[in-house]
Order: C-alpha cells, then structure tokens, then sequence
C-alpha cells in the first residue's frame, strides 16, 4: 500500500475462537492517487507478542463518483457460512463485500459472495446486523437499505416492508 492511506473507520476487533479474548483485529483504509481512490481491507493476528497481518484485499473502485471511496464504515464480523469462524463485512464506495475471515477470500464464503453487491447509494454508514421482519434471521441493514441472501424471504411482500436481494 502507498504511504499515504486514511483511517477514518475504526478497527474491528474479533473473538474467533470464541475464548472471551480478542484475537483479531480487522480494518479498511483507503488512499488517493492522481484522479483514482482505492481501499484496502485486511486483518491481524494479535494472539502472539506481536502484531502478525494474516490476509488484505484491494477493494475495487465502484461506479460511483471519487467521493464514494472514501472507507468511513468499519468492518463487522459475522459467521456467514455456518463454519463457526467470523466472516468480514465491509461497505466501500457503493458496494458490500465479503470476506472468509481465515483466508480473506471471497469465494470461500460461498457462491452468492463471490462479488461485491452493488448498492443505489454510496455506503458511509457501517453495516448493521438485526432481524427487520421477524423472520429469527439477522438482515443487513446499510443507511435505509436492507440486505440478505441467505435464505428466500417472502415475509416482506406480505408485510410491506421493502426487502432487496
């Protein structure tokens, strides 16, 4: 990464085994060249004495304007797969990604996060995670939009509630 990166989102610190300690701690940043901006997403191990980075990924530039990447939202970890192992969420310029939480791979997850979701708007929000229509399932919410797909849901239609897949 060029030397002249932002960290305007604070980072995210994980339990991954789930022993009451945090044991990683996750970021994204984003930096500026000529006419382009760009971000970054990783993640460090901080069980040892030091600080040991284990995986970063480049996160694409949207089609959004240059003011849409600009990394405000920190990184959230939630088990996506069902393996037990936090996955990482992060919104950039007008896109969700989604990363394996070991390896930093967005195919490991699975199929339906192979690519970033493209979004209406520009995402300087962080995502949050709740159950919006009383399905015992966690949506995603970002600003006023409300992602998932895990699971076909057709509670919204009948309710009203907007629902976007």
């Amino acid at each position: 990464m060029l030397g002249n990166g932002y960290a305007d989102a604070p980072p995210t610190s994980l339990d991954t085994d789930d022993d009451g300690i945090f044991d990683r701690v996750c970021w994204v940043t984003w930096w500026q060249t000529t006419t382009a901006r760009h971000g970054e997403v990783g993640c460090h191990d901080v069980s040892g004495t030091f600080p040991n980075q284990i995986w970063n990924r480049d996160l694409e530039q949207s089609s959004g304007t240059p003011n849409d990447e600009i990394a405000v939202s920190s990184v959230v970890g939630m088990d996506l797969d069902g393996e037990d192992i936090q996955d990482i969420l992060v919104a950039f310029g007008r896109s969700l990604w989604a990363f394996d939480g070991e390896q930093g791979t967005s195919s490991a997850i699975n199929t339906e996060w192979s690519n970033e979701i493209n979004l209406d708007y520009r995402t300087w929000s962080s995502p949050s995670l709740a159950d919006i229509d009383g399905d015992a399932t966690l949506d995603l919410v970002i600003g006023n939009m409300v992602i998932s797909t895990s699971k076909s849901d057709i509670r919204p239609l009948v309710d009203g509630r907007k629902h976007r897949i």
